[in-house]
């Protein structure tokens, strides 16, 4: 019901059951409205376990001409390392894990090993492979997982480092070092 007061009828308006507002005048009211986003970014994540391993250290061997040793033997000697634990940590989607090598560099910080896919390295050369594929200095799926391109969150691959050392080394330091790097993208 609307009743107009007089001369006041232009300027004031008595609504039954509303508030009165002055003519001219605005009211407004508020809703709090939540949007639910998939977030865009997507955390990447790959942890390696142990970080650190020793070629040739149980129980990983080294073999050279039908013998057993803990250290690499020329020519082209071969190590195992102890199994690393590669896990995919990603945040809900489907991840591609690469792996990459390094050249291995002497204690002594002289002549690097080029790190080689040859099955019989050279002089100066090593190999390293996980699962028979050899690695590169270049990112590359990792093949020891069975979907490389495509590993769900919370996979885990337990993976065997196997080295093939170089004919000769014009380096005579007693140890080399060299990384090797899982990537998740």
């Amino acid at each position: 019901m609307v009743k107009f007061f007089g001369a006041l009828g232009a300027a004031a308006v008595l609504v039954t059951g509303a508030v009165a507002i002055p003519t001219g005048a605005s009211a407004s009211g508020v809703l709090q409205a939540t949007i639910p986003v998939t977030p865009s970014t997507v955390i990447k994540s790959v942890t390696i376990s142990p970080t650190s391993v020793t070629f040739g250290e149980s129980p990983g061997t080294c073999t050279q001409d039908q013998s057993t040793t803990t250290k690499l033997q020329f020519p082209n000697g071969v190590c195992t390392a102890p199994k690393v634990t590669v896990t995919d940590n990603g945040s809900g989607t489907n991840e591609q894990i690469s792996v990459n090598g390094a050249d291995a560099v002497p204690s002594d910080m002289g002549t690097n090993w080029a790190l080689t896919s040859n099955t019989s390295p050279g002089s100066n050369e090593y190999r390293v492979s996980n699962g028979g594929a050899a690695l590169t200095t270049t990112a590359t799926c990792d093949s020891d997982f069975t979907q490389c391109a495509s590993v769900s969150p919370n996979s885990s691959q337990a993976e065997t480092l196997t080295l093939t050392g170089p004919t000769s080394s014009t380096d005579q330091s007693t140890s080399f070092s060299t990384q090797v790097t899982w990537t998740a993208s």
